[in-house]
């Protein structure tokens, strides 16, 4: 803090004739003054500024700012033995500090963020300290949001939930916030830990992940049809037949055996479109072969088989969130490679066995 009076005569108060600094408590004094007319100048402080000067409706209230923009204050008129005891200056935080993220779409279920795609037109909120809402806004096409012009201080984002029952994926996993560039920041609500962000300062990867959360599931059986129609009529399921669940690409997922009824069951999974293939040539169909897919145009598909006859392998099936598919069937029949048969003969002598010379009968 620069005290200025006219030591130079110039009719003008830009003469330093002291310096201090403020206290721990921002105070300062200039004491033995003489009788003059003064100007005390503020210095600045890195990212502040100085507040509006005479706020108060009496310009003469200990607390109101005196300084300028320019930290100057107007001139002080001092008579002998006369104290100015309420020459302040009020710093006001401008604020710049700003905090930005993504709202994005794990599609591998590894909890970070591998360049997926954004969630859009997501609301998202800001909180102060005390929980109330400072701004809200909405995410862009690629997920991103950002709080800008904000004064320093302590800030939590709230992520609104993703409207297709994604949940959001584990807090700053898999390595514990090692690497905050990449991880999710909310936790099972969608809410940030407290954000701190200085004069300033950009606060920046305050991000929040969501995934499917592995609800949907799809079952069916392989069973004997023992009356040769290709549906199953109640008749007894095979156990021990491989079947395996193929993505949108053909590639497996998973693996299970059939039970002792004949079921399967797939659990734990994701939303997407899924093929069923059971192992045409498994050891524990016997030798049966599968029936006709889908034998009355799949209008019985509660009861039909679905596996091809060619391949064992089902038509897609696309499952939504939390969905569970049934039903989806692989019926087996005996292949009819049996045979039964020997000769029609003229038992000439009537003796009822087939003797050397009888003839066979033709037609």
């Amino acid at each position: 803090v620069k005290l200025l009076a006219d030591t130079d005569g110039d009719g003008e108060i830009d003469d330093v004739v002291a310096t201090t600094t403020t206290s721990n408590g921002g105070q300062y004094l200039f004491e033995n003054l003489d009788a003059d007319d003064y100007k005390v100048m503020f210095g600045t402080v890195a990212g502040l500024t100085f507040t509006t000067a005479g706020a108060a409706a009496d310009e003469d209230v200990d607390g109101d700012s005196d300084a300028g923009v320019d930290g100057m204050t107007d001139t002080i008129s001092l008579e002998i033995g006369e104290a100015e005891r309420d020459i302040d200056a009020g710093l006001v935080d401008p604020g710049t500090a700003s905090i930005t993220g993504r709202y994005f779409c794990d599609e591998n279920d590894n909890d970070v963020d591998d360049g997926e795609p954004g969630i859009a037109d997501a609301t998202v909120t800001l909180l102060d300290a005390a929980g109330a809402v400072v701004a809200t806004t909405t995410t862009g096409l690629n997920g991103e949001y950002a709080f800008t012009g904000l004064p320093a201080g302590d800030y939590t984002v709230e992520f609104a939930p993703a409207t297709d029952g994604k949940v959001f994926v584990a807090q700053d996993d898999p390595n514990g916030n090692g690497d905050d560039t990449n991880d999710s920041d909310v936790d099972s609500t969608g809410t940030t830990g407290v954000i701190t962000v200085g004069v300033g300062e950009v606060s920046e990867n305050n991000d929040a992940g969501v995934e499917d959360p592995g609800t949907a599931s799809l079952a069916g059986r392989v069973f004997c049809d023992e009356n040769d129609n290709s549906l199953d009529d109640g008749e007894p399921g095979i156990a021990g037949v491989t079947v395996q669940l193929l993505d949108a690409s053909g590639a497996v997922v998973a693996t299970t055996e059939t039970g002792a009824d004949g079921s399967y069951e797939f659990v734990g999974l994701d939303a997407g479109t899924y093929s069923v293939d059971f192992d045409e040539n498994d050891a524990d169909l016997d030798g049966k072969v599968l029936v006709t897919q889908d034998v009355d145009g799949n209008a019985s598909d509660d009861v039909d088989s679905d596996a091809s006859e060619a391949d064992g392998t089902t038509g897609q099936v696309t499952l939504g969130i939390g969905e569970r598919v049934e039903n989806i069937d692989a019926g087996v029949e005996d292949p009819g490679t049996a045979s039964i048969g020997d000769t029609v003969w003229l038992d000439e002598n009537g003796n009822g066995t087939l003797d050397g010379g009888e003839a066979g009968v033709d037609g």
